[in-house]
């Protein structure tokens, strides 16, 4: 008992400590998101062929409702699915308050600089390996009417039809009065008429909790557990630390950002599985992607993307464990 009431104490007075540096970041966020929101969607919809290179500039800008955003314009068939990765895994989300509260500015730029870089890379990536793909599948579908033509075979039913599913047109649109999404910060929950000071107070309490469970849970556990044995656990392990990583940054809320942040600051984890969480775990990008994007075979196409996402975030874990 007097090791969790030793714990409580120096948890809460840590904790305590980061409020006025928590607060102003929020208030600088919410005022960049409120007054650039819609235009940052914006540019990253009339990027065109430089998709990802837009939309990996635009992530990082700290506003989490980007991810969502284009989320909507990805399930709309405005952006590609590489612009959507770029977004996902360039946007910072809840790490920068975190970090600049903890005083670690030079790792936040580390971290900015990897995940701008890598989630453009990325997303050209993905992009022309797509676009190969279909390049090849029209080929061959042209061979094939070509080969019924010339063996008199080419009948009505043999004509399916023969188009990318990413490129289909959804009937569904972000809209507040449709989806209860805001169509500036594109989340849920999001009451953009209770203005910058009470959101930015309301996002301040909220991450404010979430850090005092994370550390108490961490600091309970280095004074029963051991220190030893924490850091021998599998998450803090090469490629397993990375995969169990972005498999927990698949949930589609910032506390997740949150929580692994606060497992960093506390040494826990490395800065490969924290990438590897960080780049998958795109604030409600994903939730806003399965809401948005439905209908016939967009489940399916929903899979492949959070695939994707998940491959590639593990890789890039995998690759900041070694850079840093």
């Amino acid at each position: 008992m007097e090791i969790f009431i030793d714990c409580l104490k120096d948890t809460a007075l840590d904790t305590l400590k980061l409020l006025p540096v928590l607060f102003l970041t929020y208030l600088l966020m919410e005022l960049l998101e409120h007054k650039a929101g819609e235009k940052t969607i914006a540019a990253i919809r009339s990027a065109r062929g430089y998709g990802p290179l837009a939309g990996g500039i635009l992530g990082v800008i700290p506003q989490c409702g980007i991810a969502g955003g284009a989320a909507g314009l990805y399930s709309t068939g405005v952006i590609t699915v590489g612009t959507f990765i770029a977004v996902m895994l360039a946007t910072s989300d809840e790490m920068l308050p975190v970090l600049i509260s903890a005083g670690e500015v030079g790792a936040l730029l580390k971290f900015i600089a990897f995940k701008l870089i890598y989630g453009i890379a990325a997303g050209f990536a993905i992009d022309g390996v797509l676009r190969l793909l279909r390049r090849r599948k029209d080929t061959i579908h042209t061979h094939g009417h070509e080969h019924k033509r010339r063996t008199g075979s080419d009948h009505d039913s043999d004509h399916g039809e023969c188009h990318d599913d990413g490129e289909e047109q959804s009937e569904e649109h972000v809209h507040c009065s449709e989806h209860g999404i805001c169509s500036v910060c594109v989340r849920e929950g999001c009451h953009c008429e209770q203005g910058i000071f009470r959101s930015a107070l309301h996002h301040t309490v909220q991450v404010t909790i979430t850090i005092f469970i994370v550390s108490l849970l961490i600091a309970c556990c280095v004074g029963y557990i051991g220190e030893e044995r924490i850091r021998a656990l599998p998450v803090n392990m090469p490629v397993w630390g990375e995969v169990i990583s972005g498999i927990i940054g698949l949930i589609p809320n910032c506390s997740v950002s949150v929580m692994l942040t606060g497992f960093y600051l506390d040494g826990v984890i490395g800065a490969g599985p924290l990438m590897a969480g960080l780049l998958v775990n795109g604030g409600v990008g994903l939730l806003v992607l399965f809401r948005t994007n439905r209908g016939r075979d967009r489940l399916r196409q929903n899979l492949y993307v959070v695939a994707s996402l998940l491959s590639v975030g593990i890789l890039g874990g995998m690759i900041a464990h070694l850079i840093f």
